[in-house]
């Protein structure tokens, strides 16, 4: 008699989520037996406890545990996830037939809720939500690339939002499987990254939690080299979700030999958060921070405010004016040469300012070349044409003091 109650109770507390009708106790062990659904009183199944009986001997039952875990959402989704993991091979069978069910249902959920015109932000408890609005905000924009982010693989935003310590695994995983998936087989190029793809990566690679090892930085950075990025980044406003999403990696490194690399990234997209990296670079808080700048580096933050910023740079660059460090040297035609620090410096001040290189010797215009913003082959070919640039430009700059301020 005890065996048979407890079979009745599991059976009651089971059809409980599976059914939207109150009966009384008895009706439900009629109705229990008669094969019908009915909610009973008592305590409820736990999503565990559910799991459980997708191996029960019963079909029924495992019909019914199925029924409600699929009702109960997102709520079993860890259980059904340990499910997976089960010895009992129908366990296994029905929770990956339910995960899919599961993740589906909550996602037309989510796309209801941010579809709606009264959608109240404060409602939406996905996982990471509530950073990536403080990031992209609540616009349309922000919400359409939300939704395709979670539609592309939910199951990442959340695990690593939940998981930050494995969160570098993840992403990485990630990172290469969407690789793989953009080459064109044969190797005759790439195809383009899906935007939620991309915001999906660097929303989880900027969680503050995650850390990513330096040297792994380019696993992400090589993505954002797709021409699908450039196009996303430069055809967009400014305002973009996207793009804020781009502009907050490249300026989540602190050591300026990884920051001089994103430098180069923020030319190739346009992005005018170059120039506050460069700043970084160049005018650290702690000034002692500067010693551990080498020439190369420094050089390559120049060319970015000459190329990106404005006037309002000039003060910083006229800082390096006295900065001999040699950066590189090079040779045109058969004239060698060498680029310093404050070569790189004076050529920006002479862009900025709309001045002509030729007219101060640099060897690239006199060698009918233009001006690339690369640091290799702005110098000079003697110590005496650097001086005599340097001297002209001394007094070009005291004669036009109105032409070094920014308006």
């Amino acid at each position: 008699m005890f065996l048979f109650r407890q079979t009745v109770d599991l059976s009651c507390k089971v059809i409980a989520l599976a059914s939207g009708i109150c009966v009384p106790f008895g009706v439900c062990i009629g109705m229990a037996f008669g094969g019908e659904w009915a909610l009973a009183q008592g305590p409820p199944v736990t999503p565990v406890e559910l799991v459980r009986l997708l191996g029960s001997d019963v079909f029924r039952e495992r019909e019914r545990a199925t029924a409600s875990l699929e009702q109960m959402g997102m709520e079993a989704r860890d259980s059904i996830l340990g499910g997976l993991k089960s010895d009992d091979p129908e366990v296994v069978r029905r929770c990956r037939l339910i995960l899919p069910m599961v993740e589906n249902l909550e996602m037309e959920g989510l796309i209801q809720k941010l579809s709606r015109p009264d959608f109240n932000p404060e409602e939406l408890k996905v996982p990471g939500w509530g950073r990536f609005r403080e990031i992209a905000g609540t616009g349309d924009s922000a919400r359409k690339l939300f939704v395709e982010m979670c539609k592309l693989d939910l199951a990442f935003l959340r695990d690593v939002e939940r998981k930050p310590e494995q969160g570098f695994d993840l992403i990485q995983a990630k990172c290469l499987l969407t690789q793989r998936n953009i080459q064109v087989p044969g190797g005759s190029g790439v195809v383009p990254i899906a935007t939620g793809e991309l915001g999906a990566i660097l929303f989880c690679a900027t969680n503050p939690k995650v850390r990513i090892p330096p040297n792994s930085l380019h696993t992400i950075n090589n993505l954002l080299y797709n021409p699908s990025v450039r196009m996303a980044i430069t055809t967009g406003d400014e305002d973009a979700p996207i793009r804020k999403l781009v502009s907050l990696w490249l300026a989540s490194p602190t050591d300026p030999a990884f920051l001089v690399q994103n430098l180069y990234i923020t030319t190739n997209l346009n992005l005018k958060e170059g120039v506050d990296l460069a700043v970084r670079i160049l005018s650290p808080k702690d000034p002692k921070a500067l010693d551990a700048v080498n020439a190369h580096q420094k050089s390559v933050a120049l060319n970015t405010l000459g190329r990106m910023g404005s006037k309002a740079q000039i003060p910083l660059v006229q800082q390096f004016m006295a900065d001999n460090a040699i950066v590189t040297n090079f040779q045109f035609n058969k004239e060698k040469g060498t680029t310093q620090v404050n070569d790189v410096a004076l050529a920006m001040l002479i862009h900025l300012t709309g001045q002509n290189h030729k007219d101060y010797g640099f060897s690239f215009a006199t060698n009918g070349r233009t001006l690339n913003f690369s640091p290799y082959g702005m110098g000079f070919t003697s110590v005496p044409f650097r001086k005599e640039a340097f001297d002209k430009w001394e007094k070009w700059a005291k004669a036009n003091p109105e032409k070094l301020r920014a308006k």
